[in-house]
């Protein structure tokens, strides 16, 4: 095609088959992001040093947590304000 593009699908559902879809006046990118967005399929990108995967979800147990960040707390503050410690 006119990208090349490593892709790891992770996808569980199905999806439908379009009969008729228009790209116009958007690039690739927001005309793909928009197809994504209307079946509810996610994408980020998992980076190596010889490559780009782009990954396709639609699930978030789909996604690994960060080394460190398996929990991340939530801090309720009446005013909005941050606390000492890192979380929510």
């Amino acid at each position: 095609g006119e990208h090349q593009v490593n892709v790891e699908d992770k996808l569980t559902g199905s999806y439908r088959v379009w009969d008729y879809c228009v790209q116009y006046q958007e690039s690739s990118l927001d005309f793909i992001s928009r197809l994504m967005e209307l079946e509810g399929i996610a994408y980020h990108f998992s980076h190596e040093a010889d490559k780009h995967t782009l990954v396709l979800t639609d699930a978030a147990t789909q996604h690994q947590p960060f080394s460190g960040y398996e929990v991340i707390p939530y801090h309720q503050t009446p005013s909005g304000g941050s606390t000492d410690e890192e979380g929510i």
